[in-house]
């Protein structure tokens, strides 16, 4: 379990909102990607999925 701030696309200035979760991945899953905006998926209880900023 984690609890964090959710990933915000570049430009996007509102306050992230915090969701806790379970993680499901890290990142994109491809080699180099996603290496200068580091994220993590998590599951909520709901089963929803979000992307939290690392």
């Amino acid at each position: 379990m984690v609890r964090g701030p959710e990933s915000l696309p570049p430009g996007d200035y509102r306050t992230p909102a915090v969701y806790e979760g379970e993680v499901v991945q890290v990142g994109s899953g491809w080699n180099g990607v996603d290496a200068d905006n580091a994220y993590l998926w998590i599951r909520l209880p709901d089963r929803t999925e979000r992307r939290l900023a690392i």
